[in-house]
């Protein structure tokens, strides 16, 4: 076993530990928490859908794209389930309407996404609007649509948070929207091209990480100013390296349909993006041992996240080995 091997094991020994005293003290808080966020959630789109159910000047034609749409946004609830997480060992209590409103918000910008890059599902796994669409149109009319839906989405979710009172988050979320859409353009026009390893973390910070802050930012609103700013510190960096995860696993997808990626930068092959995912772990393990425990041991259940995508997905078995003799003990 090579001492980097070793090094690595001993690292996921202590996520490990972290993952499974958190999951001891907090587990059914966490759940109890995050059942009811969802039902908030399904309530928050249900109501935000009217405007396309019962419509009887139109007959079925809306009503099919709302079953449809609901079905998909519905599935997508657990977008929200990681900061959730965070919820009873660091009692923060984001009001459930507000935080259910922000994933409306933040699940806007994914049906906009899924026009640019033409996805059907997500993931594979999850039909959504633009599958649905492109089965009787063509793909232009199709994008069309569905885009201009995950506007009316946009509008309509963040009237009413306006309207309940949460201009503060409003306003956040707006910021950070006019943050993740120059990326994704970005990312569009590079489409085809190997770039330069700026231009690609700059889109990365762009769409992934500020994308991802639309929900952190607004959890996190009421937190303690410290403790803030060491969460959201570490999602970021979360965030990036998830990416990159991403890259590495995905790597002929992205090839096959010209996707931006990591390893198309001129100087990255596989082995040099596996060894800065791992880097980036231990980083950000070691960085946060002054932080806050109960806050620390959360970060451990995100980064089990990624060692398990690690061994679930079809990556290299090189690159599976450093988890191998603690999979039995991963959560």
């Amino acid at each position: 076993m090579s001492r980097t091997q070793k090094s690595y094991e001993a690292l996921a020994e202590e996520i490990i530990t972290a993952c499974n005293r958190h999951i001891g003290h907090y587990k059914e808080e966490v759940v109890i928490y995050s059942r009811r966020v969802e039902n908030e959630y399904k309530r928050q789109v249900d109501q935000v859908l009217k405007m396309l159910a019962g419509h009887e000047d139109y007959g079925e034609q809306l009503t099919k794209i709302h079953a449809v749409l609901r079905e998909y946004l519905y599935r997508m609830e657990w977008v929200g389930w990681c900061d959730c997480e965070f919820g009873p060992p660091l009692a923060i209590r984001c009001s459930d309407e507000e935080y259910a409103l922000s994933i409306l918000v933040y699940l806007s910008a994914r049906l906009i996404d899924d026009s640019i890059d033409g996805h059907t599902s997500f993931k594979g796994v999850v039909p959504n609007l633009y599958g649905y669409l492109v089965k009787s149109m063509d793909e232009v009319e199709a994008a069309e649509i569905n885009g201009l839906m995950g506007g009316l989405i946009y509008s309509a979710a963040l009237r009413k948070l306006y309207r309940l009172g949460y201009a503060e988050s409003a306003d956040m979320l707006v910021g950070v929207y006019s943050e993740v859409f120059p990326g994704a353009l970005a990312e569009a026009f590079c489409a085809g091209r190997p770039v330069s390893y700026e231009v690609y973390q700059a889109v990365v910070r762009h769409k992934a990480v500020a994308y991802d802050m639309m929900l952190h930012r607004v959890f996190f609103r009421q937190a303690e100013p410290g403790l803030r700013a060491g969460a959201l510190r570490f999602l970021a960096e979360y965030s990036e390296s998830a990416q990159w995860l991403n890259d590495l696993c995905d790597e002929k997808d992205d090839r096959t349909r010209g996707q931006m990626n990591l390893l198309n930068c001129p100087g990255q092959d596989r082995e040099s993006v596996f060894q800065r995912i791992l880097a980036s772990f231990r980083g950000m393990w070691e960085n946060s041992s002054d932080l806050f425990p109960p806050l620390r041991d959360v970060m451990a259940v995100r980064l089990l996240d990624s060692f398990k995508k690690f061994l679930e997905t079809t990556c290299d078995e090189k690159y599976k080995k450093p988890f191998r003799s603690v999979e039995n003990r991963i959560p």
